[in-house]
């Protein structure tokens, strides 16, 4: 495509877009794909034409009364117009919103709850730490490894700590 073709093509593309044209509609009178036409207006800067998305036929708000008042799901859909389906994954997108909106309340920590918290200490820390602190435990006394262990002057069979006396003076 030559750089004047592509000019023109462009604002023909502006000018109809601000028709309100959409990708499609503006695709399918030059007779280019639809994905063309989206790279070609954003690439201008131009924001996509919408239709402002699917209408909601009945409010949070009206859903939320009517389960109160006690109405069924297919009750609450004839009455607005909407399918059962819709009604319970509306209300069940509702009570996630709320158990949401609950745990951020529940988590929000006053300066007097931070008072309460007890403050971590080298004591309590190297305590815990020492639960994870190597162990080394002695082989069965049927492996290769028990023999040379045997061999060695250890004892199988029995737990041995990380580090000796006679390991650290070298005996």
């Amino acid at each position: 495509m030559m750089p004047a073709k592509d000019d023109a093509r462009r604002a023909l593309i502006a000018e109809m877009h601000s028709q309100g044209m959409s990708d499609v509609q503006i695709g399918e009178r030059l007779g280019v794909s639809k994905s063309a036409i989206c790279h070609i207006r954003k690439d201008m800067g131009l924001p996509a034409v919408t239709r402002g998305g699917h209408k909601q036929l009945v409010t949070d708000a009206d859903l939320i009364k009517w389960e109160a008042v006690g109405m069924s799901r297919q009750e609450m859909a004839e009455r607005s117009g909407a399918s059962r389906v819709t009604i319970t994954k509306r209300l069940w997108e509702l009570r996630k919103k709320e158990q949401r909106a609950a745990q951020v309340a529940a988590s929000v920590v006053t300066d007097d709850e931070e008072d309460d918290e007890p403050t971590p200490t080298i004591i309590g820390d190297a305590l815990f730490l020492s639960a994870f602190a190597a162990v080394r435990v002695a082989l069965p006394t049927n492996s290769r490894r028990a023999e040379t262990s045997n061999r060695d002057g250890r004892i199988v069979g029995l737990p041995v700590p990380a580090f000796t006396v006679s390991s650290i003076y070298g005996a």
